[in-house]
């Protein structure tokens, strides 16, 4: 029911239920067009490649660090008004 600026979500590259929820966000008329910004274990290119097309927005590894994790939020905002 609201319109966030964006959805950052953690994967685990286990959980089946992750990828079926941002499916569910690209169907929602409100959600659709929000950048989801994935928080991955580890740097996967194929990985990251495959849930592009399901429609992450861009990937971080964890551990994040504030000014990088913040910096990154700012210029995919900015990059879907």
């Amino acid at each position: 029911s609201s319109n966030p600026d964006i959805i950052l979500m953690g994967l685990s590259f286990k959980d089946k239920k992750e990828l079926e929820f941002v499916l569910e966000l690209r169907k929602d008329v409100i959600t659709q067009s929000i950048p989801i910004l994935a928080l991955i274990p580890k740097d996967d290119d194929t990985f990251k490649q495959n849930m592009k097309s399901l429609g992450f927005t861009d990937f971080m590894v964890k551990p994040l660090f504030k000014q990088p994790l913040l910096d990154k939020i700012h210029n995919l905002i900015e990059e879907y008004k």
